[in-house]
């Protein structure tokens, strides 16, 4: 839910005003704008049907933070135990993260075997979100203290290296 609050509030929209993003009791959320094609980066956009929405330029920039955060990838938790016999209970929760991430329509998550190639990379969570195309970063580490277990995660923008 903070994920769409985060939304909401980059799009502007205030409390109790749905112009964007429409809460759906026992359903989700849904986006409420009309959308229009880009032939190109650099092209004008295509002619839009007479019921679609003006865009600003301010609500265009708001728009580029918002492209930003339709894309993730889950990196491959760390094992902060150092008991190669846990490493099946990192791999599994962040398996378990992508699978559940990957039920959410509008975000496009980064396949398993695609993170999973970084694993052991020294690459900068910045460097592997521009190789994935992606602006948003989930990554975490997992202590085993006996029998307790304790997950840690982290949401990053890496447009600006802002946790979330």
């Amino acid at each position: 839910m903070s994920n769409v609050a985060t939304l909401r509030k980059a799009l502007g929209e205030g409390t109790g005003e749905a112009q964007y993003i429409e809460t759906v009791p026992k359903r989700g959320y849904r986006f409420l704008a009309k959308v229009r094609k880009r032939k190109g980066e650099n092209d004008r956009p295509e002619a839009a049907p007479s019921s679609s929405v003006h865009i600003s330029p301010a609500t265009n920039r708001k728009a580029q933070a918002l492209k930003s955060l339709n894309s993730l990838a889950v990196l491959p938790f760390q094992n902060g135990s150092n008991d190669p016999a846990a490493e099946y209970l990192s791999d599994g929760v962040t398996e378990s993260i992508i699978n559940n991430l990957s039920q959410l329509s509008g975000l496009r998550v980064v396949a398993r075997n695609s993170v999973f190639r970084y694993k052991q990379s020294k690459l900068t969570p910045a460097s592997i979100a521009r190789h994935l195309d992606v602006g948003l970063i989930v990554s975490g580490r997992i202590l085993q203290l006996g029998d307790r277990v304790v997950i840690r995660t982290e949401l990053v923008d890496v447009s600006n290296e802002r946790q979330l």
